[in-house]
């Protein structure tokens, strides 16, 4: 949607994909490097339940996105944007945020 000359907004709306997989580690007992309620690990292990034996998993979950941006063009070929993101998948909903340059040719 055109705000002005050079500024725009527009919404987002579409389909993600995330995929976890986490091998090598040799035993379950394994600290907070991956392990607990912090670590790294947590959220895709949570979505996909608890490890298997050798402390590994490998899962994949659809979600939507849902989110809008904006665009500013700094000249005919230069813009910024700026755009706001919420995927929801299955339990592992996240916001992303995101700021960029691009060059149109």
């Amino acid at each position: 949607f055109n705000i002005g000359d050079k500024f725009k907004v527009y919404p987002l709306v579409g389909l993600t994909y995330v995929h976890g997989h986490l091998s090598g580690f040799d035993t379950p007992d394994y600290g907070d490097f991956g392990d607990g309620d912090w670590g790294w690990g947590a959220p895709m292990r949570k979505a996909n339940g608890e490890l298997n034996a050798d402390g590994s998993y490998d899962t994949g979950k659809f979600g939507v996105n849902l989110g809008g941006g904006a665009q500013y063009d700094l000249t005919d070929h230069l813009m910024l944007n700026f755009e706001v993101k919420y995927s929801l998948v299955s339990d592992l909903d996240q916001c992303v945020i995101s700021l960029g340059a691009a060059y149109k040719f």
